[in-house]
């Protein structure tokens, strides 16, 4: 029974430890916070392991992705972790709004490149 203990023991622990070093990770590699705030968040990952770990990837995940380090091999198993700790999701929004915005942005300036055209076209024929 003893070594069952251990082996869950052991098994949390390596969950934890290897949570708290990729959040770690992602706070080094991120552009986005200034020194002290990485040294804070780091302090706030390793004081409290699985909620810090987890706050700390889910905020640098919805700012800067990229600073995430993906160490496992299998690109579906990192996608269920980003949707486990809700980043998917908020890149997806973001990828959405983006296409919204853009459609709109498009939209526009082909309304207004007819329009200007029109009328530059209009102006020119009745000069002739």
């Amino acid at each position: 029974m003893i070594y069952v203990l251990l082996a869950v023991g052991a098994f949390v622990a390596l969950i934890v430890i290897m949570a708290n070093a990729m959040a770690t990770v992602a706070l080094i590699r991120t552009s986005g916070l200034t020194r002290f705030q990485k040294i804070a968040q780091g302090v706030i990952v390793w004081m409290l392991p699985i909620v810090g770990a987890s706050l700390i990837l889910h905020l640098i995940g919805q700012s800067d992705r990229a600073a995430i380090p993906q160490w496992i091999p299998d690109p579906a198993i990192n996608r269920y972790v980003f949707e486990l700790l809700g980043i998917e999701g908020k890149v997806a929004e973001r990828a959405a709004e983006h296409v919204v915005e853009q459609t709109i942005i498009d939209s526009i300036s082909e309304h207004m490149g007819h329009h200007s055209s029109g009328g530059e076209s209009a102006g020119s024929d009745g000069g002739h």
